[in-house]
């Protein structure tokens, strides 16, 4: 299967042509006006401009038609004006890939203006001057996710997984590696990491996201040294732009219910002044033990979350602060186990508990010279708090944590006039105070990294170049510095080839990124003092935009090679009873090879189909193996029909995941001893949702075919026994999944 569709996608890549779409740099498009009779017509004479830019308007033409070069980044605002009517001004997120169509009515009173084209739920623009791809709500609503994690099941960039069979924890994984190695941001600041890598992404939901940009490879230098194998940015529904208030309830057959509510409103002169409150409500008090082998399929589990934020926004200042709040608490275990915490070590029950807070405060803030229009200064700042307790087994193993942060970005910018050349430098400090204990040991740690950085953009033409250069001190590691580069040519109008490299540095924080081991008998065998990891990124790829059956379609292939000159291995394979950490002594190197084929066989009929390979080795002691528990193959179909009258929305997705290599259990007795690679498998999702005026109904299934992983747990009967381990997690755990929930807009 997995060739025959590689195939397919190579086939229709040499065999397209090109697609008429805008020209680099330029929005195309027509101004109509409605006439007595209500059928737009051309309007030749309008005015266009993009705010700040008045200087470079541009009138339409006899047929209403216009060309418009586009501003140096979006979001931007496109005013359209016309004698005897008023002004109007459309906000443009990102860069338009159709053609627009403006139509401003005719009676002078309504400043109404339609835009009509397709958003794409999923797109990689030519225009990005690095791999990006962006994932807009259309896209998040077909999988009505509940959190960040779960937005992701519908596309193949980024693969979610479970961590464990016990505490119900998913992570992410990105060019066959943990999520840890990408940077997650939220709005270009540091947000998931440290103490909270392993729950985070379970932190922000869904509906709460506007849109979610992916990078891979080397990130910019101005987001910190961190990223090694991409950067992924989180751009939550901004307060000036949000309906009054939204609602979304969600319930499934595990008994998994949330709400989440959106407040927004804008106040103060002109309106400057606007605020957002979100708030969530999560709960699972269900019990399920579908395979019968006395352990929850998943934790109960109780979350709260609530995050305000305001912005103002000036002619000359802009700003946007907020705080955020989470309570996340599961408990879990074996059928009929309830314990508050671990006080009793003859419980008869083997039980696992996880409590954890976090409070986070954050200010943005950017300043322009009313003088100078194409400089401006931007300064970011984050502080959080975050706690985590927790034991496993009831009593045998306590771990909890503290961490404390600071993240402090100023960032200066200058354009050129033309938009040809970009320069941006800054400082950066980071204070990152971690204080662990696991069983009787204390684990104390204090990282501060002041830092500067530069980068250079230039952009003409067929060819863009961004270059940067990171210099940090950390009080710990000494001096260290991060180059990284991006270089794109456009060989033709509709395709473009990237080429990107760079280095990367993150300190492991090891017991919380393998707390799966906690919930099985393994203990954690600390060989030697842990130095930081260290990788260098290489990739290319290239883009292609052309017509498909007559219709819009584009494919993108990618390949990336990662290469760690450090890191720090989680061994489960040398000994069944340990997990043995040390730092790497041999080769270490993934390598990463995806194709998408997107296109549109008949009309509102949108087809997206991705196929992956990974060749992730790692030296465990002194064997090099493939690392465990990574599919070497995957593959994704994903089908969305819209009905005429956009009131029906269908959306079907097909998974397949190939064989992986599953640690060495040759050592347990045979009748728990597992096999060395997994089974391969398809998962099936689907979901129908109707649209009212106000409101959103949507009904589905995940995992329709109820596929399992068999036995996910070595020796479930005997959780206090040596042989206890939950942690080789490779397929599925909860079974089919039946869902429905409602969304309610209120304008």
């Amino acid at each position: 299967m997995k060739y025959s569709l590689l195939t397919l996608l190579i086939i229709i890549t040499v065999s397209t042509g090109n697609l008429a779409a805008q020209e680099a740099g330029k929005t195309r498009g027509t101004v109509l006006e409605k006439s007595e009779h209500g059928h737009p017509q051309s309007l030749p004479g309008a005015s266009l401009y993009w705010v700040g830019l008045e200087s470079k308007g541009v009138a339409t033409d006899m047929n209403g038609a216009f060309e418009i070069i586009n501003p140096s980044s979006f979001p931007a605002k496109l005013v359209v004006s016309f004698v005897g009517k008023p002004n109007d001004t459309i906000a443009i997120a990102t860069v338009p890939t159709d053609d627009l169509s403006i139509v401003l009515s005719n009676n002078s009173e309504l400043k109404e203006v339609v835009i009509k084209g397709k958003i794409d739920a999923t797109s990689t623009s030519l225009y990005s001057d690095i791999n990006k791809e962006v994932i807009t709500t259309k896209e998040l609503k077909k999988a009505a996710c509940c959190s960040l994690s779960e937005s992701f099941e519908t596309t193949a960039t980024v693969d979610l997984k479970f961590d464990d069979a016990v505490t119900g924890t998913k992570k992410i994984q990105m060019l066959g590696l943990d999520g840890v190695y990408a940077q997650i941001l939220n709005e270009n600041i540091p947000m998931i990491g440290g103490l909270s890598s392993n729950i985070g992404l379970g932190s922000i939901p869904g509906t709460w996201i506007e849109s979610i940009s992916v990078t891979k490879g080397a990130g910019s230098v101005v987001n910190s040294y961190e990223s090694i194998t991409g950067q992924i940015n989180i751009d939550l529904i901004k307060s000036d732009k949000a309906d009054q208030a939204f609602y979304n309830v969600y319930a499934n057959s595990k008994g998994n219910m949330q709400l989440n509510v959106h407040l927004a409103n804008k106040f103060g002169e002109k309106e400057k002044w606007s605020s957002i409150l979100f708030m969530h409500v999560g709960d699972l008090s269900f019990s399920h033990d579908i395979n019968k082998d006395s352990i929850l399929d998943m934790p109960l589990s109780r979350k709260y979350s609530i995050f305000n934020r305001w912005k103002y926004s000036g002619e000359n200042y802009h700003s946007q602060f907020g705080v955020k709040y989470l309570n996340d608490s599961r408990t879990g275990g074996q059928i009929g186990f309830s314990a508050p915490e671990p006080a009793d070590t003859t419980q008869p029950l083997y039980g696992i508990g996880i409590d954890v807070q976090e409070v986070e405060i954050f200010t943005k803030n950017g300043f322009i010279f009313p003088k100078h229009p194409f400089q401006s200064i931007g300064i970011q700042f984050s502080a959080k708090h975050h706690e985590q307790k927790s034991f496993y087994g009831y009593g045998l193993k306590t771990y909890s944590g503290v961490e404390n942060r600071i993240y402090t970005n100023v960032i200066y910018q200058i354009e050129s006039k033309n938009s040809v050349t970009k320069f941006k430098a800054g400082t950066s400090f980071i204070y990152d105070d971690f204080d662990e204990h696991y069983m009787d040991t204390t684990f104390l740690r204090e990282e501060i990294v002041p830092g500067v950085f530069t980068e250079f953009t230039y952009n003409k033409k067929k060819i863009t170049a961004v270059t940067g250069l990171r210099a940090d001190y950390h009080n710990l590691y000494g001096m260290f510095f991060t180059p990284r580069v991006h270089l794109k040519y456009r060989f033709k109008e509709k395709s473009a080839i990237r080429i990107s490299g760079g280095t990367g540095l993150r300190t492991a924080n090891v017991l919380i990124e393998n707390a799966r081991a906690l919930a099985s008998s393994r203990t954690m065998v600390f060989q030697e003092a842990l130095l930081p990891e260290e990788a260098i990124n290489f990739g290319t790829s290239i883009t292609h935009k052309f017509d498909f059956l007559k219709r819009s379609s584009s494919v993108n292939v990618d390949y990336y090679n990662t290469i760690f000159t450090n890191q720090v291995i989680a061994d489960y394979d040398t000994d069944v009873t340990k997990v043995l950490i040390y730092n790497l002594d041999g080769k270490s190197n993934s390598q990463s090879f995806q194709i998408d084929f997107d296109f549109e066989p008949i009309e509102r009929l949108e087809v997206k189909m991705s196929y992956k390979h990974y060749d992730v080795k790692i030296t465990y002691g002194d064997k090099l193996l493939s690392r465990p528990l990574i599919p070497t193959d995957r593959a994704l179909i994903n089908v969305s029909y819209e009905s005429k009258n956009e009131k029906w929305l269908y959306n079907l997705t097909n998974q397949y995941f190939g064989k992986s290599r599953i640690p060495n259990t040759s050592a347990l007795s045979e009748e728990l001893r597992l096999p060395t690679e997994s089974s391969e498998y398809f998962m099936f999702n689907a979901q129908v949702t109707r649209i009212f005026k106000n409101t959103e109904w949507y009904v589905g299934a995940e995992n329709i075919t109820n596929y399992k992983q068999p036995n996910p747990i070595i020796d479930p009967s005997n959780p206090f026994g040596s042989s206890f381990d939950a942690s080789l997690i490779w397929g599925p755990l909860a079974g089919r999944i039946i869902f429905v929930g409602m969304r309610l807009n209120i304008k």
